[in-house]
């Protein structure tokens, strides 16, 4: 019989910033939060990580002056 550890949950927060816009711009850094169910605080960090990694990694871009619908922005 193995005991599996409790999951526990932590609550995950990344800050993103977008180094093609100035530091002084409103869109330069912006936090995500999300929650995050492991068995331990480790498992958390490095799923988070592994998350906000893919999610950066996936960031729309959208040229000045082209709108851009909410689903393109993923709102």
């Amino acid at each position: 019989m193995t005991c599996e550890p409790a999951v526990r949950r932590y609550v995950y927060v990344v800050w993103f910033r977008d180094p093609s816009l100035p530091t002084d711009h409103e869109d330069h850094e912006w936090p995500a939060v999300f929650l995050v169910d492991a068995a331990s605080e480790e498992a958390a960090r490095s799923w988070g990580d592994r998350l906000a990694k893919d999610r950066a990694a996936r960031l729309p871009v959208v040229p000045h002056r082209v709108e851009a619908t909410d689903d393109e922005l993923g709102w």
